[in-house]
């Protein structure tokens, strides 16, 4: 025989003691093969063999954990096997936010960081939490700056241009005389917001005197043209324009032989333009401080915190312990002693480790020192009443006892048998045996199944062996008491005419 698939060990095969009855196999032991865990964050795992008779996998800290790491076999063939010991880095919230709020940390762990916030009031933009550096450093809030207002004003005035003329000629005409007035008056109508609106008034007068005499004719010209400007600056405003235009004229005509002198002069043209521009830009930032603003504590380590409101009289903030802590988180608002509100109930985990000692089948349900829940039975091979104590802050390691090695005794009769005792605690128990002489088959031992039982041996049987006499029995004189094979008995002598000392050997 061998070792069929999924076995190993090496085959044996024993006979049956008694015609039709089973023949014995023995040698061969299942293979358990251990799954890979479904979460193996933190670890980095080298899985050279997942058969637990030759188990081979080693198990590393992943960038941004730290710790030792231990890998656990599974006990059943299709388990996972366990892998503990690394923890996660962890940031903390730094101090002197008061450019936040409603802070939300669902993760301070480096490897998977989440945290959110608004910008508090009085600020505005947008919040971004970056990750810190190390362990137990802290994280980083930017986005959220002062808000700003800005007012810009702007001025402009515009100076026009007045030219006048007079004349004078000498003639023979035909004189005539006209007298004309316009007057011209236009109002704007303008609807802005922050715009400035110049309106304008034009009053043109034009005046014509004709003095007539027997010889000599004088005619003189006055035109005045004057101009006014007016400026407004409104926020918002609304002019009506009405525009109203009159014109009188009055002509007189004397046909005359006249002098007339003409004298042309220029006075003045000019043009000023000045613009002024003035841009005022001011920031103001307004914050209205409440009565009192609680803050956040210094070190929240261990705590995921929303917080929705940090003025005393309307206090509103949430906290639960984070993965790696346990309890029952519970915050407590600030005072007119101390501005920080705080937070209490959560304890980091402290993982309990299995003890390295034989006699136990342990069931762990959860091996936080908190909530630390196992149960145990007695193995096999060991007898009691199992005991399961948790670790503590100093011992790193729970605590089982109760159970106590079996200890096989022998039978009260090991007729047929051939027994050698190396071994009589059960775990380890090992007797060789071996049929007696005369009796026949295949010995085996079993070992006790309780404390100080027996043990049992099996397989042997009483042979009827009987020695045949020898064909030859020339020169010698042979005298068979027994031919049993394991009582045999039986002499001989030398014969008449022989020589030599005898001797029979059983068959």
């Amino acid at each position: 025989a061998t070792c069929g698939p999924r076995h190993y060990g090496h085959a044996h095969v024993f006979v049956c003691g008694t015609p039709d009855m089973v023949y014995s196999l023995t040698g061969c032991t299942k293979v358990v093969t251990c799954k890979t865990p479904a979460d193996t964050t933190g670890y980095h795992l080298k899985e050279a063999s997942l058969d637990t008779h030759r188990w081979d996998v080693t198990a590393t800290c992943a960038t941004h954990f730290r710790g030792t790491p231990k890998v656990t076999e599974c006990e059943e063939d299709g388990l996972h096997y366990a892998v503990s010991g690394c923890m996660p880095d962890m940031c903390v919230r730094p101090v002197g936010l008061k450019e936040y709020a409603k802070f939300a940390e669902k993760s301070l762990a480096v490897h998977n960081f989440e945290v959110t916030a608004e910008c508090a009031w009085g600020y505005e933009g947008t919040p971004s939490a970056a990750v810190c550096s190390g362990p137990n450093q802290p994280y980083t809030m930017t986005g959220c700056v002062a808000t700003t207002t800005t007012t810009t004003s702007t001025t402009t005035t515009t100076t026009t241009t007045t030219t006048s003329t007079t004349t004078t000629t000498t003639t023979t005409i035909t004189t005539t005389s006209t007298t004309t007035t316009t007057i011209t008056t236009t109002t704007t109508t303008t609807t802005t917001t922050s715009t400035t609106t110049t309106t304008t008034t034009t009053i043109t007068t034009t005046s014509t005197i004709t003095t007539t005499t027997t010889t000599t004719s004088t005619t003189t010209t006055i035109t005045t043209t004057s101009t006014t400007t007016i400026t407004t600056t409104t926020t918002t405003s609304t002019t009506t324009s009405t525009t109203i235009t009159t014109t009188s004229t009055t002509t007189t005509t004397t046909t005359t032989t006249s002098t007339t002198t003409t004298s042309t002069s220029t006075t003045s043209t000019s043009t000023t333009t000045t613009t002024s521009t003035t841009t005022t830009t001011s920031t103001s930032t307004t914050v209205t401080v409440p009565k009192l603003v609680c803050l956040a504590p210094a070190d929240s380590t261990g705590y995921v915190v929303s917080e929705y409101d940090l003025i005393q009289e309307e206090f509103k903030v949430e906290a639960a312990c984070s993965s790696e802590y346990i309890g029952n988180a519970a915050v407590v608002d600030c005072t007119e002693e101390d501005n920080h509100y705080k937070l209490t109930g959560c304890d980091k985990k402290i993982y309990c480790k299995k003890p390295s000692i034989s006699g136990y089948d342990v069931k762990e349900t959860s091996l936080v020192m908190q909530n630390f829940k196992a149960t145990a039975t007695c193995s096999s091979g060991y007898h009691g009443v199992p005991q399961v104590a948790k670790c503590s802050e100093t011992i790193s390691e729970y605590s089982l006892s109760g159970c106590s090695v079996n200890v096989c005794k022998a039978p009260p009769s090991t007729i047929g048998y051939s027994v050698s005792e190396m071994e009589l605690r059960q775990p380890n128990f090992q007797v060789k045996v071996a049929c007696a002489t005369g009796y026949g088959g295949t010995a085996t031992v079993t070992a006790c199944t309780g404390h100080q039982s027996e043990y049992q041996l099996s397989g042997c049987q009483r042979v009827e062996a009987f020695c045949l006499s020898p064909s030859v029995t020339e020169g010698y004189v042979v005298k068979e008491t027994d031919l049993r094979m394991d009582v045999f008995k039986a002499t001989a002598t030398c014969a008449p005419g022989w020589s030599g000392t005898a001797k029979v050997s059983v068959c």
